[in-house]
């Protein structure tokens, strides 16, 4: 029984805070992007998606570290947890609230926790809003497409304009 009460004491907070996504105060809210920062305890983290043509987006997620950003979830414990559950509700927000005909997340760093967070938003957001999803790779990032309503071409056209900014 100890060790029950122990599991469940362990969980319980990660759980609620799961639960508990922080206010998101979106900052620029236009035609092609859509900026926002959310705040855990101090830490400011920042959701910036663009669009680029077809009404495709990027999601993209930072962490700001005095200008510094990293895709890196410095939170410990069950704040983690509030960070993921905060960036599901901005993938939401952007999904309600713009024509989305597709989505490119890129998945800039090495973790494989991170990683397979974002597959399984992804996979959600497929059933639940009806895209197509595929996982690919380019010089080592891994990329999550998912689109509806237009053909794979246009969708990897859009990923290719992208890639071409990033790598520039």
């Amino acid at each position: 029984m100890n060790e029950i009460k122990y599991f469940n004491d362990f969980w319980k907070p990660c759980v609620e805070a799961f639960e508990s996504p922080s206010k998101i105060t979106w900052i620029v809210n236009n035609t092609n992007n859509l900026y926002g920062e959310f705040y855990i305890n101090t830490d400011r983290y920042e959701i910036n998606c663009d669009e680029w043509g077809d009404d495709i987006w990027t999601y993209k997620f930072y962490y700001d570290e005095n200008g510094s950003k990293t895709s890196e979830l410095i939170n410990k414990d069950e704040n983690k947890f509030k960070t993921l559950s905060t960036i599901r509700e901005g993938m939401i927000f952007l999904l309600d609230n713009k024509k989305t005909n597709g989505i490119i997340i890129n998945i800039m760093d090495q973790s494989t926790g991170r990683e397979y967070v974002w597959e399984r938003f992804s996979k959600e957001v497929s059933k639940k809003y009806k895209f197509d999803y595929v996982k690919t790779e380019l010089l080592g990032v891994k990329v999550l497409m998912l689109w509806r309503n237009i053909t794979f071409d246009k969708m990897n056209n859009a990923f290719t304009l992208m890639s071409r900014n990033f790598l520039n």
